[in-house]
């Protein structure tokens, strides 16, 4: 009895001895790969000379540069309207025109007798003159002179009043009816024919797209730098990928209560999108009153190094970043691939910054060319970091 008890034991003790080799193997392998596995990889980028191309953007709503709100300066019934919504028009055609009451027969009457007097007045000077030359031999008195010459005066007041009263009458008939002072669309109709319209009631809008207006906004700080005419770049939100060439229209003297923007007006040319409607290819405006448009305003180019926004920490109040050291290593193959990445240590030095462009610090001191700066996983560096670096993008590319 007491041998079986001390061979189980022993069984037991060299069971635990066996289990207690492999866990040490496991853990010395596991702590094998671990020191074999290869330094981090980060991206660096090199310090070099770049220029910038600063803009500012901006967003506004397209308008069309030429607007009219149509109306009549005379009340009455509307007895024409021959557009509707959509149509266009032409520079010259009428637009609206209310009942004239009478007015055309009144301008005849008017024209008539302007013609008479006229006619009147003819006689009466020929008259004076042949009056005048008798008078001068003495043949007729002094009397016979002054009326004849009364005559000549009260037809010539005569006649400056009948060309009065035609005009009046013209310009009468003239607020009776709307003429289009320029070519464009109707975006808005009031009133059907029929309808009695009083003085001053908007009946039509129409609107001329070939140019159109964006209304943005520029701060104090930029506004200065900019005047009327110089160019700016445009874009629609419906129509990625096309530009417009605008030019700035003008820029107001006093900022918006609101905004505290100083409101910039820039006009462009709209083009035709060439679509098709029943079969028919029409010239249909791409920018449309309404559209999101952006502004684009070129600034002065400027050079020096350039770092990215994310690669700068903030260390004891002062602004840093990792520079790369010299190599710690070998160069350490990618997988499969048969490239090799550089293994180095960093620095931590300080800089100090300018200003920032598109996520990238423009660097007035503490690098040189050539200085090659991390841009990810700063935050896990210390000073005895061993990193391996690829190359990140540039300065500029997309």
């Amino acid at each position: 009895m007491k041998t079986k008890s001390l061979i189980l034991a022993s069984v037991l003790i060299l069971s635990a001895s066996l289990t207690l080799f492999a866990s040490c193997k496991r853990a010395t392998a596991a702590s094998t790969n671990t020191s074999a596995l290869p330094p981090q990889l980060m991206e660096a980028v090199t310090v070099t000379q770049k220029v910038a191309h600063p803009t500012i953007e901006s967003i506004g709503k397209a308008k069309p540069h030429k607007d009219l709100l149509v109306s009549v300066e005379m009340s009455g019934k509307l007895v024409t309207t021959p557009f509707n919504v959509g149509d266009n028009v032409t520079k010259g055609q009428l637009l609206a025109r209310v009942r004239t009451l009478g007015l055309w027969s009144q301008r005849s009457v008017a024209r008539s007798n302007i013609n008479l007097v006229n006619t009147s007045l003819k006689q009466s000077t020929r008259d004076l003159a042949d009056i005048k030359a008798l008078y001068q031999k003495g043949v007729v008195s002094k009397n016979n002179y002054d009326m004849a010459k009364l005559k000549v005066d009260t037809e010539t007041a005569q006649l400056r009043s009948a060309k009065a009263t035609y005009g009046q009458i013209n310009d009468t008939i003239g607020g009776t009816s709307v003429i289009a002072p320029f070519s464009g669309e109707v975006a808005m109709k009031n009133y059907e024919e029929g309808t009695f319209v009083m003085t001053g009631t908007p009946l039509l809008r129409v609107v001329d797209l070939s140019s159109i207006k964006v209304t943005v906004g520029l701060t104090e700080l930029d506004v200065s730098s900019f005047k009327s005419g110089d160019k700016v770049t445009v874009s629609a939100i419906a129509w990625p990928g096309k530009t417009w060439a605008g030019t700035i229209f003008s820029i107001s003297p006093s900022a918006d209560a609101r905004s505290g923007l100083f409101p910039v007006e820039v006009l462009i040319a709209n083009s035709a999108d060439g679509g098709k409607v029943k079969g028919k290819t029409t010239a249909r405006w791409m920018i449309r009153e309404g559209m999101t448009m952006k502004v684009v305003f070129p600034r002065q180019e400027i050079s020096g190094f350039f770092i990215p926004a994310q690669a700068v920490i903030e260390r004891n109040g002062l602004k840093s970043v990792w520079k790369t050291s010299a190599p710690k290593g070998k160069r350490v193959l990618i997988g499969n691939n048969s490239s090799q990445l550089p293994v180095v240590g960093v620095k931590l030095v300080t800089v100090k910054l300018g200003q920032l462009f598109e996520g990238w610090y423009k660097i007035e001191g503490g690098l040189q060319s050539g200085d090659k700066v991390v841009t990810t996983g700063v935050s896990k560096l210390r000073s005895d970091s061993i990193i391996r670096v690829k190359r990140a993008k540039e300065f500029g590319s997309r």
